[in-house]
């Protein structure tokens, strides 16, 4: 028999005595070799089976059940078909296995305890859905013919860290017929779609085997593994065995059809037997039990022949009590059945109902031996008349992030006294209007079912179904209710789903996303941070893996989609930049200013937006008008950004608090962007005011229709700079004299302290003794060309190409400066090879620069940036590798 909830590892060993399969990892938590080298070592494995039989002549002895709940599908009220999606971590398994710890729903495998994996990751695509297993595995699902695709995402889990030895192969069976193989999956693969045809699937097994290789570091997912199984509209006269229920649940096993319940396994029924009378057609089902079948009001008789099955061979344990309901309002009760009890006949009007349910108790004593039948169920319909040309569309009344996609937030306390502050409840974005409208001919669009996830409520409540006549349309008033813990003292996201289920013929089902943030009070540490902002709209971007409280340094973190930028200008001249605030967690009862200003003019700021104070602690805050806060602004030149003081150029912010908060220059990076991956030309701006917390969530924006403000390159000087010139030997070591010029170029770790960040960038080159030449030719003998500074130490192929980067930091007099960077391409033959961005002051002034492009091999360039302008004492450049590695030979700084 089938244990159908997972024995876990953490069980005692004395609990799964008598068992026929017991965890081999029973009583340990560590797996050996841990801390000293391979914990596969050995050919340790950790097996785990979820098929586990009880010992004895009675199956149902200390009150053993198999509890299973099979697919759900959804149902319109018309005869109209749908696809519904069951994610298979929210089913019940036929049977699952294992050989490192449990099978993990909506995690990583982790190790081989249960609950101890990760969010389900594969590269850098995370999923909230999924199943996380160990190769080699096997999990089973009893479909019953119910669905028609399978998807999924899948993958080795990012937790093996890359890990080489890893390697898994995917695979989809109907019993033993093969619908799918991935091939050889290995770390660097990457996530994997899936998508594969299920119709008529019985029994639906997922494998994953370990390539050949053995099991080593087999962390395998099944991200967002979900299967699509439409309803079917009942009409003429039809057995329901034929149809997709829309809900199934049982204590011994799947629900059979057209045979016995048998036992825990899927299809291990006999012929539907009650007495000596058998039927082709009917349900096995065991005591208790529900089917749940949407009549829609198209049908007027049920009927069907009912009693316990002969597979009991008359044990008189057995007594079942089948009922017939209308939703809650009962139709028929049968009373008390034995093993005894001829077959009964039964015939029930079922006009008008909607929902039909088919529930089997088990009479109040026990299951034992409760094998019933619902033999040669049937139902008598009138095929429902066409529905017409109705069309269904959506609209967001919020009008963001998108129409399918409603973001709340609410407070559990929004009330907090200030001192010399009137009391006010805090403004809270917990309701939204979703439009339904009717955009076809002359159909009437039926709203007929609104399901929604927990946490979320329709409010005030609507009578269903909804008519919507064409051209016209209906509001749908929905409201976030979830509330977390108080005593967590922490904010909580909330994820769910509402579906708009009409007659529209092409789409009767339209998802609409629901995200929300529930945080117990006011500020006093306990609101949201960037991450669950991020979650709660769904945004496609990276912070990266360190700490976002950098203390105001100007930097990105390993592996961010970070845009370091002082200064942006529109991507399309033709369009107007928007922004919209998506979030305030200030001081309460206070505004906050958005504003822009022309590059070079920060004094001169021009409004964008600004919030009513009442919405200092919410998402999608209002403006004063108590609409949402929001702006246009086109203007014609580069342009920074300024929040209350704050602005995109680090260098014209307060950057004491900073270095007084330990921050390594350069600092002052009071505001971040992040590029929304989906949405070309959005930036994700987090902003925090100089020196409090740095948790850059005090005011958090989207701007839209800009891109970094790149200045051109200007063509290289004819001699070099020499008056007042700071000439600095990028990657030397010590002094050098240049002796065509007799000049001294000064190293760049002057007394032993280096002029650029990270500390530990390498000095390279000193592989090539041949010659550099000029441009013209000749041989060039200045000495700076044989060295250059490159990234952080140790530099190599497994470097993050985000880690891939300097910035030098140079003490030079306030004023305006044109600077000249050396370069030779002492190693590479071609171009493409090397490529890197380059910034002045926080500003991107070259991007995909290209040594070999602009000289060729073993050549000097180069490159003048003219009009840096420095206010705070300090020159910064900055060099991002985004291919290879940086490579920068002399800087040369002149007025």
């Amino acid at each position: 028999m089938i244990q159908k909830t997972g024995r876990k590892a953490a069980q005692t060993c004395a609990a799964l005595a008598g068992l026929m399969l017991v965890l081999a990892s029973c009583g340990k938590t560590t797996p050996p070799g841990v801390g000293s080298g391979d914990p596969y070592a050995g050919g340790q494995t950790y097996p785990w089976t979820d098929r586990v039989d009880p010992v004895g002549s009675d199956p149902y002895a200390g009150g053993q059940q198999f509890p299973w709940t099979g697919i759900t599908t959804v149902h319109t009220i018309t005869a109209q078909a749908l696809g519904d999606t069951n994610y298979l971590s929210d089913l019940t398994w036929t049977s699952a296995q294992s050989s490192w710890g449990p099978v993990e729903k909506d995690r990583s495998n982790g190790e081989q305890n249960p609950g101890d994996g990760k969010r389900l990751t594969i590269g850098t695509q995370s999923f909230d859905k999924g199943l996380g297993v160990h190769a080699n595995s096997e999990i089973v699902y009893t479909l019953s013919g119910l669905c028609t695709k399978f998807n999924a995402t899948v993958g080795l889990d990012a937790e093996i860290n890359n890990n080489p030895k890893a390697s898994v192969n995917f695979q989809l069976f109907d019993g033993t017929r093969k619908l799918y193989d991935s091939g050889k999956l290995k770390a660097a693969s990457g996530p994997v779609a899936v998508d594969v045809d299920v119709t008529g699937v019985q029994n639906l097994s997922l494998v994953v085997t370990d390539a050949g290789d053995g099991i080593s570091y087999d962390h395998a997912d099944w991200g967002d593994a979900k299967v699509t199984c439409p309803p079917e509209q009942p009409s003429g006269g039809q057995f329901l065995s034929d149809l997709a229920w829309q809900s199934a649940s049982n204590a011994w096993g799947p629900i059979e059809k057209d045979q016995s319940n048998g036992e825990q396994l899927a299809q291990d029924g006999r012929t539907l037997t009650i007495g000596t009378r058998r039927f082709d057609k009917g349900l096995g089902v065991h005591a208790n039990s529900e089917i749940v079948y949407a009549l829609n009001g198209a049908c007027s008789t049920f009927q069907a022949v009912i009693g316990l099955d002969a597979e009991i061979n008359s044990n008189p344990k057995a007594s079942v009590n089948f009922q017939v309901f209308d939703a809650a309002r009962k139709l028929y009760d049968s009373g008390t059945l034995k093993a005894s009890s001829a077959p009964l006949p039964i015939n029930i009007n079922v006009t008008n109902v909607q929902t039909l349910r088919l529930v089997v108790t088990d009479a109040g004593d026990g299951i034992s031996y409760d094998h019933a039948d619902w033999a040669d169920a049937k139902v008598s319909c009138i095929t429902p008349p066409p529905v017409g040309d109705a069309k269904i569309a959506v609209e967001n009344l919020d009008g963001f992030p998108t129409n399918t996609r409603l973001v709340f937030g609410t407070l559990g306390a929004p009330a907090i006294t200030k001192p010399n502050v009137p009391i006010t409840v805090n403004g809270v974005h917990d309701k939204v209007i979703l439009r339904v409208k009717n955009i076809g001919g002359t159909g009437t669009l039926n709203i007929n079912a609104l399901p929604i996830s927990a946490g979320w409520i329709i409010d005030p409540p609507l009578t269903l179904p909804l008519a919507v006549a064409p051209g016209s349309f209906a509001d749908i008033p929905v409201k976030f209710v979830q509330a977390g813990n108080a005593s967590d003292r922490k904010a909580t996201v909330s994820l769910g789903a509402l579906t708009v289920l009409t007659n529209d013929t092409t789409t009767p089902s339209v998802k609409i996303d629901l995200g929300g943030i529930w945080q117990p009070q006011p500020e006093n540490g306990v609101e949201p941070d960037p991450k669950q902002i991020r979650e709660a709209f769904n945004f496609n971007f990276s912070f990266g893996s360190g700490n976002l409280n950098q203390k105001g340094a100007v930097k990105a973190q390993p592996g961010s989609d970070e845009v370091i930028s002082a200064y942006w200008q529109r991507l399309d001249p033709t369009k107007p930049a928007t922004a919209r605030q998506i979030a305030a967690y200030h001081s309460q009862y206070s505004t906050a200013y958005l504003n822009w200003f022309p590059q070079g003019q920060p004094n001169s700021k021009r409004s964008i937006l600004n919030i009513l104070p009442d919405d200092a602690q919410t998402l999608l805050p209002r403006n004063p008008s108590k609409s949402p806060a929001a702006g246009n602004f086109s203007p014609t030149t580069a342009f920074g950004l300024d929040v209350d003081g704050e602005k995109s150029d680090p260098t014209l912010n307060n950057a004491t608090p900073d270095v007084n908060a330990g921050c390594t220059a350069p600092c002052g990076q009071h505001m971040r962007f992040f590029p929304i991956k989906d949405v070309p030309g959005s930036y994700y701006m987090m902003m925090d005011y100089s020196g409090i917390n740095y948790d850059y969530n005090d005011n958090v924006y989207v701007v839209s229709n800009i891109t970094p403000a790149v200045v051109a390159p200007s063509p290289p000087p004819v001699t070099p700079i020499t008056t007042n010139a700071a000439l600095i030997n990028a990657g030397g070591t010590a002094d050098v004299t240049d002796p065509a010029s007799n000049t001294v170029w000064r190293t760049d770790v002057p007394n032993g302290t280096p002029l650029f960040s990270p500390s530990n960038a390498i000095s390279d080159g000193a592989y090539y003794t041949g010659p550099i030449l000029n441009a013209d030719g000749s041989t060039n003998t200045n000495p700076i060309y044989r060295t250059y500074r490159s990234c952080p130490g140790p530099c190599s192929d497994s470097t993050p190409q985000a880690n891939r980067f300097v910035t030098f930091t140079i003490p030079v007099p306030n004023g305006t400066y044109q600077v000249n960077l050396h370069f030779a391409e002492l190693f590479f033959t071609e171009a493409n090879q090397r490529i890197m961005d380059i910034s002045a002051q926080g500003q991107v002034r070259v991007q995909n620069f290209d040594i070999f492009a602009n000289a060729g091999a073993k050549k000097i360039y180069i490159l003048r940036l003219k009009d840096v302008v420095v206010t705070n004492g300090q020159m910064t450049l900055s060099f991002a590798a985004t291919k290879n590695f940086v490579s920068v030979s002399g800087i040369q700084i002149g007025n």
